[in-house]
């Protein structure tokens, strides 16, 4: 009997030291990022076109992303970009110019990043004699790129350049999209399926209107009946369908269409306004500033008498006038009589006599 349970107790030794080999749990520790990994990250990744989806400021600290989170909000972006001003904005084209791998999240540099670099020939000089100049005649310009770092949980597994990117996506655009193409994206659904149909709409500047037409084939500048200046853009050649866009300044004022069965097609009524839309996109990302949180500001009071007078500011121009102190009148206002040069010295009030110098020079003095 002893025999038999010195024998159990063996094998249930065995069994416990070879257990993990015999029964792999379902659970493996996450693959470690190896060297071949890195420098594909590298390559992918580094001098890549990308267009900014969030705001980037200025300085060592940039913009942090983990678990799909970015920090700091928009009140610590905001005071940021208040403090060191702005390395790009949403829609801006930026490029990735290094890309440094370290053991737990990895750093993009946007533009240069944030501090100044220096080529190794900026700092060689020759000269002959005692006199020396640098090689390098470039000014020196100031850094004004920013930083992102990507931050993992723990030690960065095995990914992919396209994992990354995917991961980067609250961040940066890598589509082919135009910065025009993100611009587009604030305006009404019908404005932007007149873009995807390459149609022009009355109160488009230029910018949509070669986004939505391309380049004209031939431009015309005008008068008009009033005598005032336009510019007319043609598109097309009979006797195929002619466009004809006119322009007063930057924005469109007038499509004219002559299609091929000789119908004309003249539109002047304003079918955009882009600067109230610019306007709303502004009020908007003031309110996404100011309050953190996300909260919907209260809007003012419609009525002008509900405003209260201490809030309404001061009134009238400013001055330096004590209050109750009359105003003056300028046409009323007695200037004080220019004072008379003295021919042989300094000028002097009248009815006064002129300082006399000092009999023994070099002394300052006067009497």
């Amino acid at each position: 009997m002893a025999r038999i349970g010195i024998m159990a107790v063996a094998s249930l030794a065995f069994l416990v030291a070879t257990g993990p080999r015999l029964f792999p749990t379902d659970k493996q520790p996450a693959q470690r990022l190896t060297t071949e990994q890195r420098i594909d990250l590298v390559r992918g990744l580094q001098s890549e076109f990308v267009f900014v989806r969030r705001t980037f400021p200025m300085g060592m600290k940039g913009l942090t992303l983990k678990d799909g989170k970015i920090s700091p909000d928009e009140s610590g972006i905001h005071n940021a970009v208040a403090a060191n001003g702005v390395a790009a904005r949403p829609g801006d084209r930026a490029q990735i110019t290094n890309v440094v791998i370290r053991d737990k999240s990895i750093v993009f540099e946007l533009n240069g990043g944030p501090k100044k670099k220096t080529k190794w020939y900026q700092h060689v000089s020759v000269g002959m004699g005692g006199m020396e100049a640098p090689i390098s005649q470039a000014p020196d310009a100031m850094a004004r790129g920013s930083v992102l770092t990507l931050e993992f949980n723990g030690a960065i597994p095995g990914i992919t350049a396209d994992q990354v990117k995917k991961m980067l996506e609250p961040v940066f655009d890598f589509s082919g999209h135009s910065a025009a193409e993100l611009f587009v994206k604030q305006f009404p659904p019908e404005v932007q399926s007149a873009l995807k149909d390459h149609k022009v709409l009355v109160g488009m500047d230029k910018e949509l209107v070669t986004d939505a037409k391309g380049r004209p084939d031939q431009r015309l500048h005008e008068k008009d009946a009033n005598g005032d200046p336009y510019e007319e853009w043609i598109y097309g050649t009979p006797p195929q369908e002619v466009m004809f866009v006119r322009f007063h300044g930057d924005e469109v004022s007038q499509v004219e269409i002559m299609q091929v069965d000789g119908q004309k097609i003249v539109r002047t009524e304003k079918e955009i306004d882009l600067k109230a839309l610019a306007q709303a996109h502004r009020q908007e990302e003031q309110k996404a500033g100011e309050q953190p949180g996300g909260a919907v500001a209260s809007s003012p009071p419609a009525d002008a008498s509900q405003i209260p007078e201490e809030a309404k500011g001061p009134k009238g121009r400013p001055t330096l006038r004590r209050p109750g102190e009359p105003e003056q009148d300028p046409a009323t206002t007695i200037s004080n009589p220019g004072i008379p040069r003295n021919p042989t010295g300094p000028t002097s009030p009248p009815g006064q006599t002129p300082p006399t110098a000092c009999p023994n020079p070099p002394c300052p003095c006067v009497f």
